[in-house]
């Protein structure tokens, strides 16, 4: 197994791990109806704080490890934490914001992306976004 290789299973394997979590704690804070609806309620500037505090405890953790005071608190559980929240923060932000994005999936075909509770929207063929620039 080469370096990439490698490096790919274990991007497979820690994004295993943090789907699960993401699952579960949604269910936990808000239930099986809306697993985001705290997120939602604050919209992306909440998540944008929880970031930072994830941010700060991993800061702590990695800097000042040797005058932790929480036991078994891991630098991998935070980091975990740090990927959901960026997930939940691109849900909340295609929610807020749901007009396509400024790139081209393909010159071929016209792609339709359906997200989870937002609108549909059309990514354009290469061609359609180059006659809309000049």
């Amino acid at each position: 197994m080469n370096a990439h290789e490698r490096d790919n299973a274990l991007i497979t394997i820690f994004m295993d791990r943090c789907l699960p979590l993401l699952q579960n704690k949604g269910h936990d804070y808000s239930g099986d109806e809306d697993a985001l609806a705290n997120f939602r309620r604050h919209g992306l500037r909440g998540i944008i704080v929880r970031l930072g505090d994830k941010y700060e405890r991993l800061n702590s953790l990695v800097w000042k490890s040797q005058d932790a005071k929480v036991a078994g608190e891991k630098v991998e559980d935070t980091l975990v934490d740090l990927i959901n929240y960026a997930l939940l923060a691109l849900v909340v932000k295609e929610e807020e914001e749901p007009e396509p994005p400024d790139r081209v999936l393909s010159a071929e075909e016209t792609v339709d992306v359906v997200y989870s509770r937002s609108p549909l929207w059309r990514v354009k063929k290469r061609e359609d976004v180059n006659e809309t620039k000049t």
